[in-house]
């Protein structure tokens, strides 16, 4: 009695089991993306103006705080034409000539 008992609740959480796994894959959805992401956004014009000659940076050393902010500084302006909001990261990135 004991021994169909122990068989009944293992056959039980078999059972259980394979019910719980093959929902799971029947109602688990995947696929394919076969078109393209299209974004569509407002007006975004952005100009941007150098107002001074390029950086040069040739035979330069390490310097103080100090004396670098007495150097030549590099000016430009970027301004969003539009009035949509936009975000901005400026990168300084070294090309070697």
């Amino acid at each position: 009695m004991k021994k169909r008992v122990i068989i009944l609740i293992i056959s039980l959480i078999a059972i259980t089991g394979i019910i719980v796994g093959v929902s799971y894959a029947f109602f688990s959805t995947g696929g394919m993306q076969e078109a393209a992401n299209t974004f569509q956004s407002g007006c975004l014009n952005i100009s941007l103006t150098d107002a001074s000659s390029s950086i040069n940076l040739s035979n330069i050393y390490p310097v103080t705080d100090i004396e670098g902010l007495d150097g030549t500084s590099y000016d430009f302006t970027i301004k969003n034409t539009c009035s949509t909001d936009a975000n901005y990261q400026i990168n300084l990135e070294s090309i070697q000539v």
